[in-house]
């Protein structure tokens, strides 16, 4: 096995970090998450402010969690995951 191995110049450096920097104040995140039982969909709030309800049917990782469980959601924000975890199950949403 060959490892090619590349440098990049400081300069190279600040440049990515910079344009990663305003990419991340500028995209739309979501900035909260919650299991709403009375219409058995899950509510996504971006960064923006605007909401949406996704239908839990549509989810198929979440068909078969109990309605119980999906009330319990908890939800946080670490770097540039959205991470989610009850006892029955545990959800990661990369790039949120």
């Amino acid at each position: 096995m060959t490892t090619n191995v590349q440098g990049i110049s400081d300069a190279e450096y600040a440049a990515a970090l910079a344009a990663g920097r305003i990419e991340a104040e500028t995209e739309i995140r979501a900035q909260a998450v919650r299991y709403v039982p009375e219409r058995d969909a899950i509510e996504i709030v971006t960064s923006r402010n605007a909401g949406f309800l996704i239908p839990r049917q549509w989810i198929g990782a979440l068909q078969d969690v109990p309605t119980d469980e999906l009330s319990k959601l908890e939800v946080w924000r670490t770097d540039r995951r959205l991470n989610s975890r009850t006892e029955t199950f545990r959800l990661v949403c990369l790039g949120s």
